[in-house]
C-alpha cells in the first residue's frame, strides 16, 4: 500500500512539474497578450528623423498568439531566422523563447512592456532588454496584428 501511495505522489509531481512546459516543441505555452502586434525600431536614422523601410536601423517585430516574426536588423535576435513566423513563447519571468531551425533556442530573450512617458505619451513600448553583450533595444507599438 505504500508503494503505491508512494509512486501516486511521485507521479503526481512529475504531472505538476511539467504541466505546461513545452517538452517536445509543440508549445503549449503562448505569447504575453501585452506583446502582441507589430512593434518597430525607436531609432532615427538621422537626428529627429525616424527609420523607415530600408533604413539599415528599421526593424520591426510581429507578435501573434504563438509566433514572432522578426524583420531587419535586431541584435537580440541576429541568429534567427528573419521574414519567417517563429513559434515562441514567454514566461511569468519575462522571457521570450524561441523555436527555430528545429529546436527550441537555448538563449531567452529578457523583456519589458512599458507605457512611454514623455517621448510618446501613453504609446505601448517594448523594451528587449540587455543580454550579455547586447545593450537594451527599443521598439514602439505600431498596430495590433490582424
Amino acid at each position: 500500500m505504500k508503494i503505491i501511495i508512494i509512486l501516486l505522489l511521485g507521479l503526481l509531481l512529475i504531472l505538476f512539474y511539467s504541466c505546461g512546459l513545452p517538452a517536445d516543441g509543440s508549445g503549449s505555452q503562448s505569447l504575453d497578450y501585452n506583446l502582441r502586434g507589430v512593434w518597430e525600431t525607436d531609432k532615427e536614422s538621422k537626428p529627429g528623423i525616424p527609420s523607415k523601410p530600408g533604413d539599415s536601423l528599421y526593424a520591426r517585430i510581429e507578435i501573434d498568439y504563438k509566433d514572432i516574426t522578426i524583420i531587419g536588423n535586431i541584435a537580440h535576435f541576429e541568429n534567427f531566422t528573419k521574414n519567417t513566423p517563429l513559434e515562441a513563447y514567454t514566461t511569468k519571468d519575462s522571457l521570450i523563447y524561441i523555436y527555430d531551425r528545429g529546436e527550441w533556442q537555448m538563449n531567452p530573450i529578457p523583456y519589458r512592456a512599458w507605457k512611454a512617458g514623455s517621448s510618446y505619451p501613453g504609446k505601448k513600448m517594448l523594451t528587449l532588454r540587455a543580454n550579455g553583450l547586447l545593450k537594451d533595444e527599443t521598439f514602439k507599438f505600431i498596430e495590433d496584428v490582424e
